[in-house]
């Protein structure tokens, strides 16, 4: 089987991915965080190199964020100048649209508890009508979270718990699941 080391982000995605690989029964990946976007890369350029030496494959997941275009072609051309050969990359959250791990993670709350967004949605059109910033997608899933008394903290949170999170079927997790089984051919 393949040994893999995947450069994902933040510990929240290295979580969420150690999680989902682990209810895959998929066990020859291993995630390593980046601490931050795809502009931290540099700073991982001899983890890279020696994880190749080591014979380990490279991959990315990372955040498509606002423009998908764009984020793909900076991470191709960050892992060109650094010298990495890779054809195994990701963006969230599913590689094909805008968004983040957040995006995904409310993609695949359970349908009992969806509503806790429509919630939010209200939050955040008080906050605009008021003149106030509207927080990001971290402070949706806080919310999401927090309102159904489960673990806040992204890095010790057990996405594998399926009273609220849907692994199993979710549409929206299709593609990262393929992808994730693709490593294992």
């Amino acid at each position: 089987m393949t040994s893999w080391r995947m450069y994902v982000e933040g510990n929240s995605d290295k979580r969420f991915l150690e999680c989902l690989a682990s209810h895959m029964c998929i066990g020859s990946i291993d995630f390593q965080s980046i601490g931050g976007g795809v502009s931290k890369l540099d700073m991982m350029k001899t983890h890279m190199q020696r994880s190749s030496d080591e014979g380990k494959r490279l991959g990315f997941i990372v955040d498509a964020n606002s423009n998908y275009q764009k984020q793909r072609s900076d991470l191709t051309r960050i892992i060109t100048n650094i010298g990495i050969s890779t054809d195994k990359i990701f963006l969230l959250p599913d590689n094909a649209r805008p968004g983040c791990l957040e995006t995904l993670l409310q993609d695949i709350s359970v349908e009992p508890h969806q509503k806790i967004y429509n919630c939010f949605k209200d939050y955040e059109g008080c906050l605009h009508r008021n003149g106030y910033r509207i927080p990001g997608g971290k402070a949706m899933i806080y919310a999401y979270c927090n309102a159904l008394d489960i673990e806040t903290q992204p890095s010790r949170r057990d996405y594998c718990d399926a009273k609220h999170w849907n692994l199993d079927n979710a549409t929206a997790l299709q593609p990262l699941k393929q992808f994730l089984q693709s490593l294992m051919l």
